[in-house]
């Protein structure tokens, strides 16, 4: 569960650590539609996901987003494109030096563009919906729900993510490389109401997959994986 700290204006570099990962493209958003052209910028950790039993590290992420967003008859729209790199095995990524291995010290740009379409904007309980894509693959829907205290805002999100392919396939994330996956991200997080609108997030991700078992030299079986 990483912790993502987030912060309107610059990018904010406090991560703290959690227990599992949230999804490597970030729902870090209320349900709210933000008037006109902002920024947000984000960073994140995901904690370890072992893989045919070895330990691949904690992948790193930092992303700036331009938005521009427009609110009319209490529903709002919202674009952006989210603009950074992640790193799958921690700063060892950036090492030239490392090997490069599938699934390991992969360093990879990301341009994530996003559409968001938010619902009850003028009251204190919004929604919204926002489709992701990673360049021109799509690779998120999520539903968000969200409050408006004075000082603060809670929100809630639930978010079905779409692998780039199947397992040495995908061309964004490695580690999202499994047979008939099936990923869902669930978060809670706050923003609050202060200059730069600073949030936090806690996420889970569930990544369910088949995999291919050796039973004999000549027999093999499927079977459901968790992680």
């Amino acid at each position: 569960m990483p912790i993502k700290i987030r912060n309107g204006g610059l990018l904010c570099a406090l991560i703290m650590m959690g227990l599992v990962n949230s999804g490597c493209f970030t729902t870090f958003q209320t349900a709210r539609v933000k008037q006109g052209f902002h920024f947000t910028a984000s960073a994140a950790i995901l904690s370890d996901q072992m893989r045919d039993g070895k330990t691949q590290g904690h992948d790193v992420i930092a992303i700036l987003t331009p938005n521009l967003g427009h609110i009319e008859n209490n529903k709002g729209i919202e674009f952006g494109v989210s603009l950074g790199g992640i790193l799958e095995e921690e700063f060892n990524s950036s090492n030239s030096g490392s090997p490069q291995n599938f699934g390991q010290n992969v360093k990879e740009p990301l341009i994530l563009p996003y559409l968001k379409v938010g619902f009850n904007q003028n009251g204190r309980n919004k929604f919204a919906i926002v489709g992701q894509s990673a360049f021109i693959l799509p690779s998120s829907l999520t539903f968000i729900y969200s409050y408006d205290y004075t000082r603060w805002t809670p929100y809630g999100s639930m978010k079905r993510m779409f692998p780039g392919g199947s397992a040495g396939d995908d061309p964004i994330v490695t580690r999202f490389q499994e047979k008939d996956q099936n990923i869902w991200v669930f978060g809670v997080g706050t923003e609050w109401q202060m200059p730069l609108n600073p949030g936090i997030e806690f996420g889970i991700l569930r990544n369910s997959y088949n995999e291919d078992l050796q039973l004999t030299p000549f027999s093999t079986t499927t079977k459901r994986q968790v992680l």
